[in-house]
């Protein structure tokens, strides 16, 4: 990945949130969770915006890796960023506070889930 940014730096390319999500979800297909929030934060820092997909993708990479508490921040900051969260962020995060019996943060992501009326995708 990092010499994909620098081939891209070389030719004066700069990465885009298409960009950024294309190396967030390869993160995800191999469950690196760490390196997929530290694609966030660079992306932030370098002026591009995260879209859902970008946070969907960083959700879903955390719930691969147990991490719980981080799923349930970035579903937070997608309401702070005014953007809906979508059913498969919910559903990520859900499957997040499962994985490591988080039941109390489960129930109250369902009650919110329930009072947004999303509709299932």
């Amino acid at each position: 990945e990092q010499e994909l940014f620098a081939a891209m730096r070389g030719y004066s390319i700069r990465p885009d949130t298409v960009t950024y999500n294309a190396m967030i979800a390869a993160c995800e297909a191999r469950k690196q969770w760490e390196d997929a929030l530290a694609y966030l934060l660079v992306m932030v820092r370098e002026g591009c915006t995260p879209d859902i997909t970008t946070y969907v993708g960083c959700i879903s990479v955390c719930e691969k890796g147990h991490q719980w508490e981080w799923a349930l921040r970035l579903l937070g900051d997608m309401a702070s960023a005014e953007l809906e969260a979508s059913i498969i962020a919910y559903n990520c995060a859900l499957a997040a506070c499962d994985k490591v019996q988080q039941w109390r943060s489960a129930l109250t992501l369902f009650d919110d889930l329930h009072k947004c009326r999303l509709e299932t995708e």
